[in-house]
């Protein structure tokens, strides 16, 4: 009985890849949580994940669903992982629930994956919304320096140019 529980447990057992640095620091918590059967921790890291991001909300609006179903699959895999008297079931629906749990687990990657997908994205339209402020900067700085040297150029010269149109006035109408 022993043998047949620990060959069960081996067909459903779970490997995390790559490294935190690799991987990203909340996908490499939350597979190495669950594969340490330590469901509840995975969640936790999850929600504190997500509620340290809640600022953002843009953020929370495109990942909200994929952190319920990303706790909901720790779900699953805890469920079919604790499944009450494994052992007396067939070697086929064993298999079968082994397999559930691999699909489980690499939606979970997947899904995980998905979130630092969109922060790499929200990352990029930060930086180019930056970019897009720093030009409008340099654009009103050099609008506001040429309209100053353009009020200037008309302050020291529109005395002298204001006699000279005066005097051509005066001159072209004494000519008449």
């Amino acid at each position: 009985m022993a043998v047949l529980k620990r060959r069960i447990e081996k067909n459903m057992e779970l490997q995390v890849e790559g490294t935190g640095s690799h991987v990203g620091s909340l996908q490499h918590t939350v597979m190495t949580a669950v594969s340490e059967k330590k469901y509840d921790e995975a969640c936790d890291a999850l929600n504190k994940y997500k509620e340290s991001r809640k600022y953002y909300p843009s953020y929370a609006i495109k990942t909200d669903k994929l952190f319920v179903h990303a706790e909901e699959l720790i779900q699953a895999i805890k469920a079919k992982k604790n499944f009450p008297n494994l052992a007396g079931l067939t070697q086929n629906k064993q298999e079968e629930l082994s397999q559930k749990v691999k699909e489980h687990w690499e939606e979970l990657r997947i899904c995980l994956r998905r979130v630092k997908t969109i922060e790499r994205d929200l990352e990029t339209e930060d930086a180019k919304s930056s970019l897009w402020v720093v030009r409008a900067v340099m654009f009103a700085t050099m609008l506001i320096l040429i309209v100053f040297i353009i009020k200037e150029a008309l302050w020291s010269m529109g005395t002298p140019l204001d006699v000279f149109v005066e005097d051509m006035v005066n001159r072209f109408l004494k000519i008449n």
